[in-house]
């Protein structure tokens, strides 16, 4: 992450991702609302040393249901998937793997979806998410999705 202070003398971090800030809202906000859905499109910044297709900044479309009172799994994965990426792209090389272990805590279990695309080279990962503590939803990098119409 990306740490420093300001000219006030103030910690800041520039956001890493938005899945932490939409379970806040949860929590907050909405915490007394089932099935809020929305969607967000935000710049985000890893500290990282950039790689092929993986910038410091980047921008994320997030689909995220609060609260949720059933399972929307089944739901988020096809429209990350078919709804989404298929049918934008037209193309059959998108993967998607359920019951994957993500690499962030938040997520219940550890357990989510990814969805991969072998045209992105050795890092694959177009869209992620799961189920978390107040929600569930998924990302998509939208500057690797630019990649794709190289």
């Amino acid at each position: 992450m990306f740490n420093f202070k300001d000219r006030g003398d103030r910690a800041i971090c520039l956001a890493p991702e938005y899945t932490a800030v939409i379970q806040k809202l949860s929590n907050t906000t909405f915490n007394h609302k089932k099935d809020v859905k929305l969607f967000y499109i935000q710049e985000c910044f890893r500290g990282e040393n950039p790689q092929a297709g993986r910038y410091r900044q980047f921008t994320q479309l997030g689909v995220e249901i609060l609260n949720p009172t059933k399972d929307y799994n089944p739901y988020l994965s096809f429209l990350a998937y078919h709804d989404i990426l298929r049918k934008i792209f037209d193309k059959n090389e998108f993967h998607l793997h359920k019951n994957v272990t993500r690499g962030l805590d938040y997520y219940k279990q550890g357990i989510g979806f990814e969805i991969t695309c072998n045209s992105l080279g050795s890092s694959k990962q177009i869209c992620g998410g799961g189920e978390y503590d107040g929600g569930i939803g998924f990302a998509i990098g939208i500057d690797r999705l630019l990649n794709l119409l190289n």
